[in-house]
């Protein structure tokens, strides 16, 4: 009994948390935004779908499953991201001090953390089922609601398979090499691919044949496989089908249980891993002397009053002398400026890239050879998109080093924190971004490819934009690299033409979308902005 009470004021200590945070909002948002988009009206321009050219009427049954196999993958990709973090945010907060003080044994503190992620994920997947009555409702299809037949598929195909990610967030957490950026690429290209297809996680598996056993019925050459794809074919248009439901025995509820039994071994052996807050053990993160080089570029000289030194003996009191300050001017030359502004981006990139390790160099290096060398096509469409996922952790932490470091009070003291401090980190972001897209850049130069060069110069734009903005908001670098991904993923992976912000698709070009993406960066530096500005107050 007390190890359940223990457990349950650890899962619900960190998950109240969560919920104070600006990133839980957002997040809760964006599953609306995503339910809706996946569960379209008839006359929507534009929407993702499954693509087999049948449909089926929008009933309790169809949306459930539809919203299931539409949203598992990319929950199961991107929800490691979202709950990441929150071991080192004790860490950063001072909580884990207080913890390891406590007779808190590991196991229950890994398992605490595990519970409280799949809180994090149920709350989720409960604002899912209540937007996916709400759209049923609206659709007008099917207004006969049958809550069980709508939610049972989230519940028992999607909500262990969440489990066992929530797991390996706290694994991968607990193990030091894998806390940062190189967890986020193993788990991405590694670990994912290697769990989730061969298993089956997000249930697809099960949920298809019953679908179509459905389709088939109605329309002989239903296709026995099926894609998830972003249409702009009218829904009205395509032929619909009325999907008979899924029948859900022993078997199945047996093997999604066990998806849980192995998500709490994964949360025990991460205890071995879990270094209790050693500072021994923890890899430290020193940053006195680049924050004393930050200070120098933001105020312009530095100062120490004589009244502060105190001699070391008398005989060194008899030969002081007082000190004499250079008096400031109300003035500053235009290359006064432009060399204040070079201190204080050369100040910003050595605090972005301190804890940066030799092999993530070699990498950025090899990326941008191949990208030079490489034929044109093979780079733009290749290896510019594994340059900009490179710098992920780069990016991330825009906008949320100084809460993470408690450094706010130092950085955002300095003249003219707005016009001189985040300008200077806007452009390191901005600068990482050419830089890792360099030899496509200049490749397109070559080939006089401009309309391709200006989409690539926006997105170069609106990536670091983006995280300056969400960093600003949210506090924490999980938000941007969780949408980030996400975004890249469809684009990258999913070759979806629409959201492509790099500059890939000739006819996304053609449209004009790399303007809508500038417009979009422009609205977001007025976010991050404000965001930087409610730092500074609070």
């Amino acid at each position: 009994m007390p190890t359940l009470r223990t457990l349950y004021h650890l899962m619900r200590a960190d998950f109240l948390e969560r919920t104070r945070s600006y990133c839980f909002m957002v997040t809760l948002l964006f599953t609306v935004f995503f339910t809706y988009f996946f569960v379209p009206a008839l006359d929507a321009p534009l929407y993702g779908t499954l693509y087999m050219k049948y449909r089926g009427v929008y009933s309790s049954a169809w949306i459930g499953v539809l919203a299931t196999l539409l949203m598992s993958e990319y929950l199961q990709i991107f929800g490691f991201y979202l709950v990441k973090g929150s071991i080192r945010r004790d860490q950063r907060t001072g909580v884990g001090e207080i913890i390891a003080s406590t007779p808190i044994r590991k196991r229950y503190y890994t398992l605490g953390k595990w519970l409280s992620h799949c809180a994090f994920f149920a709350a989720m997947l409960g604002v899912m089922i209540v937007t996916l009555v709400i759209l049923q409702l609206l659709r007008g299809e099917d207004l006969s609601l049958y809550l069980w037949a709508l939610a049972s598929p989230l519940l028992i195909l999607l909500l262990p398979a969440l489990a066992i990610v929530s797991a390996l967030a706290v694994l991968f957490e607990s193990i030091n090499w894998l806390s940062g950026i190189a967890g986020n690429l193993v788990y991405l290209f590694l670990v994912y691919p290697a769990i989730a297809l061969p298993l089956g996680m997000n249930g697809a598996a099960l949920l298809w044949p019953s679908v179509y056993r459905s389709c088939s019925a109605a329309f002989p050459d239903c296709s026995q496989r099926f894609l998830t794809d972003i249409s702009n074919t009218p829904l009205v248009s395509i032929p619909t089908f009325v999907y008979a439901g899924m029948q859900w025995t022993a078997d199945i509820v047996v093997g999604r249980l066990l998806f849980i039994f192995a998500a709490v071994g994964i949360a025990l052996f991460a205890s071995l891993f879990f270094h209790r807050f050693d500072p021994a053990k923890i890899r430290s993160n020193w940053l006195d002397n680049i924050l004393f080089q930050l200070k120098q570029a933001v105020t312009g000289f530095v100062t120490r009053p004589a009244s502060t030194v105190e001699p070391k003996s008398p005989a060194l009191a008899v030969h002081m002398e007082p000190m004499r300050l250079t008096p400031l001017s109300n003035t500053v030359s235009r290359w006064g400026l432009l060399r204040r502004y070079g201190q204080l981006l050369a100040a910003e990139w050595k605090l972005t890239f301190r804890d940066v390790r030799w092999w993530w160099y070699l990498g950025a290096f090899g990326l941008i050879v191949g990208s030079l060398f490489a034929p044109l096509q093979i780079s733009h469409l290749g290896l510019l998109p594994a340059a900009w996922i490179w710098p992920l952790n780069v990016w991330s932490g825009m906008g949320t080093r100084e809460v993470r470091q408690r450094t706010e009070s130092l950085v955002l003291s300095g003249p003219y924190p707005l016009r001189r401090q985040f300008v200077a980190l806007w452009g390191v972001g901005v600068l990482v971004a050419l830089i890792m897209a360099a030899g496509v850049i200049l490749r397109l130069v070559l080939a006089g490819a401009w309309g391709s060069l200006a989409a690539l110069s926006v997105g170069a734009v609106f990536v670091p934009t983006s995280a300056l903005a969400m960093g600003c908001w949210s506090g924490t670098n999980k938000l941007f690299e969780a949408v980030y991904l996400f975004f890249w993923y469809l684009i990258a992976i999913q070759n979806i033409p629409y959201l492509d912000f790099m500059g890939r698709s000739p006819e996304m070009i053609e449209m004009g979308i790399h303007w809508i993406y500038g417009g979009v960066a422009v609205v977001l530096f007025g976010m991050a902005l404000l965001g930087r500005r409610r730092q500074m107050i609070q």
